[in-house]
This record gives C-alpha cells, structure tokens and sequence, in this order.
C-alpha cells in the first residue's frame, strides 16, 4: 500500500462532500484498516472516528497514534446517530459479496448518519473488476520483498491470490493471502443505496468531476440522508 497516494484521495473526497455541502464536523472513517485514510483526514474533520474488522490491522492504526477507533463489523456498527459524514475509500465495500451484506451496511450507515448527513464511498465496477482480472499475474519486487499477484475471475466476482517472500530469510517466512471482491453495477449500487433511504444518490467517476458512466471502473457515490419532502 507504500504507493497509495491517501492524501489525494482524501482532499478528493473533501473537494466532492464540500461540492454537495456535506458537514466535515463528525466523520466516520468504515473499513479504517492501518489508518493511512484516516491521518490525512484530521485536517478537515473535528471529530474523526474509524471500524475495522481486522485487529492487526487496528494495532498498526494504534500505533500510529491514532485513538478513536474501533473493532467491528460495518454490517452491525456500534455507534449511535451522530456523524454528519462515513466515508469509505478503495473499494473496501467490494468485498461484500452478497447484495444483502452490501444493503445492511447501507441500512447502518444511514442509521448513524444525522439527517441531512452524507455517505461517500468508491467501489469498483464490474467493468473495474474485469480490468484488474486482465492482468493475469503480476511480480514486484522492492528493497525487502517479493510479491506475486495473481488473478481470477468467475462472474463479477475477481479472487486474488497474494504471494510474498522476503528476500531475507531472517526477516519470516513466506505469507499467502486470498482477497475476494465483487463488482457491482453502478445500477445495483444505486437501487440498494435507494432501497436502504438514501435520496439523492450522484456518481463520479473517480478522481474526477465528471458523471460516472457506464465503462467507469471505479466509481465514487455520494448519497445524502435526507427524507423525502412532500
């Protein structure tokens, strides 16, 4: 992850949530990881807080200094209504393989939302999956490690299978890694964001101003909890 460029992608999402008029005052980092989205995010929230499911992934964020964070499963959050803005970024939601997973998460962001509190997510396409698939195998090397990449795709649904050596043998022992991620349809992603109460739901096409279209590989949502006025 040494070459994502978080703080790019954070000012990204600010320059986007401030084009909608989204309020930076109570934010909720979902799928939080080691925190790296986190850090750059603390320039424009008040108050920031992150859930992961992964423990280890949690030290390093606590390692970082980082306090509000919290171990837990997006599908049941435990927060009560409170946050102006949840953010997800890198596809993280992709790896909700089941619709029904992916409209809880909804259900539960909005839940802790405020009224008029935005949701701004990215996920990958199934043009986007289907893009990454077509690289079959990819090797890197760097100062300390070796990985491979390798790819496969059965439907909308991409599997990687991450292999790294160290070059030292000092250093451990070779890790395996199996990531599984489902692209949905910019279509799918709207009707289940419509189905959890969202109104209205805009996409970008990611890093970008422009409307997401239908080739977008990778797709950023902005959806306002906001109820209907008649």
């Amino acid at each position: 992850m040494k070459d994502i460029e978080y703080e790019f992608w954070i000012d990204y999402i600010h320059k986007i949530g401030k084009k909608h008029s989204a309020s930076f005052d109570t934010v909720l980092d979902l799928c939080c990881g080691t925190g790296n989205s986190i850090i750059p995010m603390k320039k424009y929230a008040r108050e920031l807080s992150g859930i992961d499911l992964s423990l280890e992934m949690l030290r390093q964020a606590k390692n970082k200094g980082l306090e509000r964070i919290v171990n837990g499963d997006v599908r049941a959050l435990p927060f009560k209504k409170g946050f102006t803005l949840v953010y997800s970024i890198f596809d993280s939601l992709n790896y909700l393989i089941e619709e029904d997973d992916l409209l809880r998460v909804f259900k539960e962001v909005k839940r802790v939302l405020i009224d008029g509190g935005f949701f701004i997510f990215d996920m990958n396409s199934i043009e986007g999956v289907k893009y990454i698939a077509r690289q079959k195998e990819i090797v890197e090397e760097d100062d300390e490690i070796y990985s491979v990449w390798r790819y496969k795709l059965s439907g909308d649904v991409i599997t990687l299978y991450l292999s790294v050596f160290p070059k030292n043998e000092k250093d451990g022992d070779r890790v395996d890694e199996v990531h599984r991620e489902r692209g949905y349809s910019i279509e799918k992603v709207k009707e289940l964001l419509l189905k959890a109460g969202f109104r209205p739901v805009v996409e970008y096409e990611c890093f970008t101003n422009r409307l997401a279209r239908k080739g977008s590989k990778r797709v950023l949502y902005v959806a306002e909890n906001r109820k209907e006025k008649f």
